[in-house]
């Protein structure tokens, strides 16, 4: 996934092994709200495991899931 986005970041919690987590830069709010709705499984791609991005095939590497992504935006102020 690194190679397909350049604008994404990844790091893994160093006191709890497979808790990761992902830094985007430079997402528009509209972006933003598609990528959410790819990987939290708002989208449903027709029956297919396969969601734009392969998010779904990510999925059966988390340990729970799909109910165990998360994603949140943040902003400067």
């Amino acid at each position: 996934m690194k190679q397909e986005y350049e604008n994404l970041e990844i790091y893994e919690g160093t006191e709890q092994p497979n808790l990761f987590v992902e830094i985007w830069s430079g997402l528009s709010d509209e972006a933003y709200g598609e990528l959410k709705a790819a990987r939290i499984g708002e989208y449903e791609a027709a029956g297919s495991e396969q969601s734009p991005g392969g998010w779904r095939t990510m999925e059966r590497w988390v340990v729970g899931g799909r109910a165990k992504i998360h994603m949140w935006q943040f902003k400067t102020i």
